[in-house]
C-alpha cells in the first residue's frame, strides 16, 4: 500500500500537535500548582476537594470568630485586672486610717487618693475595644456607665445600679418602674458561632452550642445594696461611702469597719469575674489552636487532591522534551523543508 506524503505529513502534524499539547498542559500544571482545572478532568477528586473546601470555609469563619472573642475577652480581663489592683490599693488605704491613722487631714487624703481610684475604675468600666464597650451587654450606642449629676450614684445604661436586681428564674436584670419590674434595657446575651454546632429552640439560642461574648455591668462591677448592712454592692458606689465616711473629722470606727468587711467581700466576688473570664479566654484558646490544626490538615488534604506533583510533572516534562526533539528531527525526512523550517 502506497503512503502518500500528504498522510505522512497529516499524521506526523497530529503526533507534533499531541506532543505539543501535552508539554503544555504539563507546563501549566507546574505554574498554577492545580494538577486539574475542571472536575471533570478527575471527578472523584474534584468532589472531595470541593467538601474540603467548605469544610475549610467553614473552620476558617469559626477560627475567625474564636480569635475575635479572644481578644475581647482579654482586653476585658487585663481592664478587670487593673481594676482589682486598684481595689487592693484601695483596701491598703483603708487599713491605714482604721488602724493608724486618727488625724482627719491625713484621712482626707487617703480619701482623696480613693475618689481618684475610684474614678479609674468608673473609665475602665467604660472600656472599649475595637469599637466595642467591653462591659455594655448588647448597648454599643454609648459608654454603660454614667454619674448621675444630681445624686452622684452610678447608672448602668441609665438606670442606678443600686436599683438592679437580678431575676435568677431567667438570668434577667430589673428594676422597679413605678412599682413595675422592668427589664433594664440594652443588656441582652450576645453569642457567636465558635464551632460549636449551634443549635436553635424557637428564637432563643441554645447557650450549650454558642459562646457569650457579652458582659454585663452590673455583673462586673456589682449591683443592689446588701440587705444586712444597706451598702452598695456596687464598686464605684461603695467607693464613695468610704471617701465621705473617711472625710468626717469623727471616724465612725464601727462603720468603717463594716466598710471594710464589705469591700473585702466585693473584692472577692470580682476575682470570681476574674476568674471566669480567664477560664473562658483558656478554653477558646485551645480551641482556636485545634481549629488551626484542623485548618491546616484540611489545606493539606486540599493539595493532595488537586496539587501538582513537581517530581511526576518535572518528569514529565524532561519525557516531553526530548520526545519534541526527536519529532523535530523526524520531521525533516518526512514533510517538506520550507514546511519544517516554519515549525522550527
Amino acid at each position: 500500500m502506497r503512503v502518500t506524503n500528504r498522510a505522512s505529513t497529516r499524521n506526523y502534524l497530529r503526533y507534533m500537535n499531541t506532543a505539543l499539547s501535552n508539554q503544555q498542559r504539563t507546563n501549566e500544571r507546574l505554574s498554577s500548582g492545580n494538577r486539574f482545572e475542571r472536575i471533570s478532568e478527575d471527578v472523584s477528586s474534584g468532589i472531595r476537594a470541593m467538601t474540603a473546601k467548605t469544610e475549610l470555609y467553614k473552620t476558617e469563619k469559626h477560627l475567625s470568630n474564636v480569635k475575635s472573642i479572644n481578644e475581647t475577652l482579654t482586653a476585658a480581663e487585663n481592664s478587670m485586672q487593673t481594676i482589682h489592683d486598684q481595689l487592693k490599693t484601695v483596701n491598703e488605704r483603708l487599713l491605714k486610717a482604721i488602724n493608724g491613722d486618727e488625724d482627719p487631714k491625713s484621712r482626707k487624703v487617703y480619701a482623696s487618693e480613693i475618689r481618684a481610684l475610684r474614678d479609674e475604675i468608673y473609665q475602665l468600666g467604660n472600656s472599649k475595644y475595637s469599637d466595642q464597650f467591653l462591659f455594655s451587654g448588647s448597648n454599643n450606642y454609648m459608654a454603660p456607665f454614667q454619674v448621675d449629676d444630681s445624686t452622684g450614684d452610678l447608672l448602668y445604661n441609665g438606670i442606678p445600679v443600686d436599683e438592679i436586681q437580678l431575676d435568677t428564674t431567667d438570668n434577667k436584670y430589673y428594676y422597679m418602674d413605678n412599682g413595675v419590674k422592668t427589664e433594664v434595657p440594652l443588656n441582652d446575651e450576645i453569642y457567636m458561632d465558635v464551632g460549636l454546632g449551634i443549635t436553635m429552640s424557637g428564637s432563643d439560642i441554645d447557650p450549650s452550642t454558642a459562646f457569650n461574648i457579652s458582659y454585663a455591668g452590673p455583673e462586673i462591677l456589682g449591683f443592689g445594696v446588701n440587705e444586712d448592712t444597706g451598702f452598695s454592692n456596687n464598686l464605684y458606689n461603695l467607693l464613695t461611702d468610704i471617701a465621705n465616711e473617711l472625710e468626717q473629722e469623727s471616724l465612725d470606727q464601727k462603720k468603717v469597719d463594716e466598710l471594710q468587711v464589705h469591700l473585702s467581700d466585693r473584692m472577692d466576688s470580682f476575682l470570681t469575674n476574674i476568674t471566669d473570664i480567664g477560664a473562658k479566654t483558656t478554653f477558646l484558646t485551645n480551641m482556636e489552636n485545634r481549629l488551626k490544626v484542623s485548618a491546616d490538615n484540611l489545606e493539606i488534604r486540599i493539595a493532595n487532591l488537586t496539587g501538582t506533583d513537581y517530581i511526576e510533572e518535572s518528569t514529565h516534562q524532561a519525557s516531553q522534551i526530548a520526545i519534541n526533539q526527536a519529532l523535530y528531527k523526524m520531521g525533516s525526512s518526512v514533510i517538506p523543508m520550507s514546511l519544517m523550517n516554519f515549525i522550527n
